[in-house]
């Protein structure tokens, strides 16, 4: 049995590397995630004022 050719090593590995990139984005896009605006929330304490933007982890839990 003869190896692969090297050129076809490195199209499949450049295959393989675009689909989960390109799937991470899929993922994102029908989770829901991205559906909803985000909504900015106003702190005060009288002298000084924070704009705070509610964030949503989405990576793994360690």
């Amino acid at each position: 049995m003869r190896p692969l050719p090297l050129k076809i090593v490195y199209l499949i590995l450049v295959l393989v590397c675009t689909t989960f990139i390109s799937c991470s984005k899929l993922w994102l896009k029908y989770s829901g995630i991205l559906e909803s605006k985000p909504e900015l929330k106003t702190i005060t304490n009288g002298e000084k004022t924070v704009v705070f933007l509610p964030l949503h982890h989405i990576g793994r839990k360690m």
